[in-house]
């Protein structure tokens, strides 16, 4: 839909997430010297304090998301560490595919990076993006 606003003007409303395994950012970035390329980490404040990211030349295949997140010190929570239910990381993996996806066909990215906050639902349940 079209509001006559400009993207620094939109507000995006989502539902409350009450039972996320963990918070993922997924970013796309095009760097003078990387190219387009595919951030993914642990999303909120630890993907601040910890710096828990990988980056990722696109377009990246599903095997190297998942090795990515794998990779990742989020990786146990998305495991079930200490005993909560395991994440739906193929659901993840998807939501992932889809912003490359989505990057890639609109030629999304400037010299700064874009990025959008997902959160890992529990296994079977899928992801929340937060932007649609």
């Amino acid at each position: 839909m079209d509001f006559g606003l400009s993207q620094e003007q939109l507000l995006v409303v989502d539902t409350m997430v009450t039972d996320a395994v963990a918070e993922l950012i997924i970013g796309v970035g095009r760097d003078p010297v990387l190219g387009f390329h595919l951030v993914v980490g642990a999303g909120g404040v630890l993907n601040e304090l910890v710096g828990d990211r990988r980056v990722l030349m696109l377009p990246a295949g599903r095997g190297e998301i998942e090795t990515a997140l794998a990779a990742l010190k989020v990786s146990a929570l998305l495991r079930g560490y200490r005993g909560p239910p395991a994440g739906d990381v193929f659901a993840a993996v998807d939501a992932i595919l889809a912003v490359q996806s989505y990057a890639l066909a609109e030629g999304r990215a400037s010299s700064s990076s874009t990025s959008t906050r997902s959160w890992c639902g529990r296994r079977g349940g899928g992801p929340w993006p937060s932007m649609r």
